[in-house]
């Protein structure tokens, strides 16, 4: 039964799923089953084939998505929290090299910011030390009088 107006083919079609849904899905999901691989190896050539444009379309939708995408990966972690943690020791561990030598360049590119940032953790500490020592002394006075 072909339809010339598409408005009617459409309606055909839903009327044809929503009356066969469950045979539908799970034809579907057999053939995923069984064309793991061939499913897989599509999957990646088609990646590599568009990888700056598949890249683009991620940083576009995390840009607009960004409440979103951080409910996501606050949940996941969350919900994976130990597991997330062993992989990144792990990673660390094997890693550990590179991620110096990461550490290092940017260090060297941006030197003068990485300065100023210590220059402000020292002065914080020094004011938290000298706010103690007063704290301290204060106390002393406090029990000898």
């Amino acid at each position: 039964m072909s339809h010339r107006d598409p408005e009617k083919k459409r309606a055909c079609n839903r009327a044809y799923y929503q009356a066969n849904r469950e045979k539908l899905l799970a034809s579907k999901r057999a053939y995923r089953e069984a064309n793991r691989e061939k499913i897989r190896a599509r999957k990646r050539a088609r990646y590599e084939a568009n990888r700056e444009k598949v890249l683009a379309y991620g940083r576009a939708y995390r840009k607009a998505n960004l409440e979103k995408v951080h409910a996501y990966e606050r949940a996941r972690y969350e919900a994976n929290r130990e597991k997330v943690i062993a992989y990144g020791r792990a990673y660390r561990k094997a890693n550990l090299e590179k991620l110096l030598a990461s550490k290092r360049a940017y260090r060297e590119a941006n030197r003068e910011n990485v300065l100023a940032s210590q220059r402000a953790s020292f002065r914080r500490r020094s004011t938290d030390r000298k706010i103690m020592s007063f704290t301290k002394l204060a106390l002393l006075l406090d029990k000898t009088l």
